[in-house]
């Protein structure tokens, strides 16, 4: 499975303020290869002033981070739900992206790991009945 997401991982570079997500949503995996980005929410519309940071992704910190602390846009992709995050880079930031769709043919080659996705959809989305 691995080796399949990874060939179909999409490089993108983005610039300081540039947006990597938006609140209008998204069907994308990110992964933040180098740099910082700042993840915040605003529940109020889109103006800066009712935004808050939730935290900021740092790659340089590296020692520090978990598999997913440099992960972000995988509840929408899992739980079918628009995200309501906003995603900014703070400085030049290099990402690999997979969208929804590739993601699931990926993990359709193996029925383990198809098994494993829907566990995974099924604790995220606790509003559908799962078994």
């Amino acid at each position: 499975m691995q080796s399949e997401i990874a060939q179909r991982l999409e490089k993108k570079i983005f610039a300081p303020n540039e947006k990597l997500l938006s609140n209008t949503g998204t069907d994308k995996i990110y992964i933040i290869k180098r740099g910082r980005v700042a993840i915040s929410m605003n529940r109020y519309g889109s103006d800066q002033e009712h935004r808050k940071v939730l935290k900021i992704i740092d790659s340089h910190k590296s020692e520090h981070l978990t598999v997913t602390d440099n992960i972000y846009g995988y509840t929408a992709v899992f739980s079918n739900r628009p995200v309501k995050l906003e995603a900014v880079s703070k400085d030049f930031t290099s990402t690999y992206s997979v969208t929804k769709e590739e993601f699931e043919f990926a993990i359709r080659q193996n029925d383990k790991d198809y098994e494993y996705y829907h566990e995974i959809k099924c604790r995220i989305d606790q509003s559908n009945f799962c078994e």
